[in-house]
């Protein structure tokens, strides 16, 4: 096995392992869902240019769905944005531009490739306007520079793609643009550790060394065939991508392999397999708790978006598990008044009960379970969304089995509240529990209390 082949080889599972563990960390988010989704294409291009002969213009291909992937991920730098990404004229103009510039350039028509070459360059410099945007933002400047600048870095190597270099290989091109992706996807990974109020590095190195041995185990027995054989076959190629690929893909989504084992061994034990599922998932948030953040000398800022934050994982216990607030000191009294185990399992089901404390102070005084006064928004903001588990604005919730007052307020939210105005005033109202969270919190470190 040559050289080159071999760092072929060690780029693709280094880049493919990334934008898997991005999906892997939370695919609902779309920023990470984006990034990801813009490793894992650019990883299986490098594994087909490596592998296939292609035509200077066909080296492009790989950078069409990445560059799409990573416009879209940067529209959604800022947390908590709830505006379209794009409208839907837009995103049909950019997709049928990518899907033109394939169709052509396996028809070897001029006009196509001139279109392949123009596409990635238009999806980065809106991607750049965007980040530009995010700068003007309170998140923190070091990942946004380090996005900006690997933004500029895969836009010069885009151009040296396009451009005829006769002193640079392209195939260093794109193996340096390789380094480009996984410092976007690193900053955006951090952006959204930050958000979270979790930490990213412990975690990912654990699963880098995880799949290091699984691929390494796997995709070496390949390897050193190859090597013994002294041929550098297709078919030898492909094996070897596809044997590391798929190690890599089980390692890095055990979880959920392991979560679709449960479902069909213990088809008839859906508890079990809840209680299973909801273990590893602690589990897994326990690596990415952030054990330096210190909610005592937090500021008042600082501690209404993480409330914010925590509230919006209301029922998900394993992403409140990897909440800082955990470590509120009315947490630790708590469970010493409860005599409860101390574990994060433990302390998030605490937290919940916590924030739903501070949610029902928001409720004016009244006989009434729910009314649409001025006076009411706030608690009717948060408690039916998150507490009841409304979902107003989904096509996918079902309201068949809703009390009367749980209609009512459906049907308000629905036909009265526009979305983005919920969401402002769920903002409003984080910080109201936010405070009332902090006054628990300093009443529990006055030592008059203590006892």
């Amino acid at each position: 096995m040559s050289g080159v082949l071999l760092l072929q080889v060690i780029v693709y599972g280094l880049t493919l392992w990334f934008g898997l563990y991005l999906l892997a960390r939370d695919w609902q988010k779309a920023g990470l869902r984006f990034a990801g989704l813009g490793l894992v294409t650019y990883a299986i291009g490098l594994a087909v240019t490596a592998l296939i002969e292609t035509p200077s213009t066909g080296r492009l291909i790989p950078l069409l769905l990445p560059s799409l992937c990573w416009m879209a991920a940067t529209w959604h730098l800022l947390p908590d944005q709830r505006a379209p990404v794009l409208n839907n004229s837009i995103i049909t103009i950019l997709v049928a531009a990518v899907v033109v510039a394939l169709v052509g350039a396996a028809m070897n028509a001029t006009a196509a490739q001139l279109l392949i070459m123009l596409v990635p360059v238009l999806f980065l410099f809106i991607a750049a306007f965007k980040i530009r945007q995010a700068f003007r933002s309170t998140l923190p400047r070091q990942p946004l520079i380090t996005v900006g600048t690997a933004t500029l870095f895969f836009l010069l190597a885009t151009a040296l793609l396009i451009l005829p270099v006769a002193w640079l290989s392209r195939e260093v091109v794109l193996l340096a643009i390789s380094l480009d992706l996984l410092l976007l996807g690193a900053a955006l990974g951090y952006l959204d550790a930050y958000e979270e109020g979790t930490i990213l590095l412990p975690d990912a190195l654990r699963s880098l060394i995880a799949v290091t041995v699984s691929a390494g185990l796997f995709g070496g027995q390949v390897a050193l065939l190859l090597a013994v054989s002294d041929t550098s076959s297709t078919p030898g190629g492909i094996l070897l991508f596809t044997v590391i690929g798929t190690a890599i893909t089980l390692e890095t989504f055990s979880h959920p392999v392991q979560n679709a084992l449960d479902r069909l061994t213990f088809a008839d034990q859906p508890q079990l397999q809840q209680e299973r599922r909801l273990l590893r998932s602690v589990n897994a948030a326990l690596s990415r708790s952030n054990a330096r953040l210190d909610v005592q000398r937090m500021d008042e800022a600082e501690f209404a978006r993480l409330t914010r934050r925590a509230i919006s994982h209301f029922n998900d216990l394993d992403k409140l598990a990897a909440s800082p607030l955990i470590q509120m000191p009315i947490i630790t009294q708590r469970l010493r008044q409860q005599n409860s185990t101390d574990h994060h399992l433990e302390r998030a089901h605490l937290l919940r009960a916590l924030l739903t404390e501070s949610i029902l102070q928001l409720k004016p005084y009244s006989d009434q379970d729910f009314d649409t006064g001025d006076d009411w928004r706030y608690y009717n903001s948060l408690y039916f969304p998150y507490v009841v588990g409304l979902k107003p604005y989904s096509v996918r919730f079902y309201a068949d089995e809703l009390d009367a007052t749980a209609q009512a307020a459906l049907d308000w939210f629905q036909n009265q509240v526009p979305e983005r105005t919920l969401y402002n005033w769920q903002t409003t109202a984080a910080r109201l529990v936010a405070q009332h969270l902090r006054e628990l919190h300093q009443t529990t470190s006055d030592p008059r209390y203590s006892n």
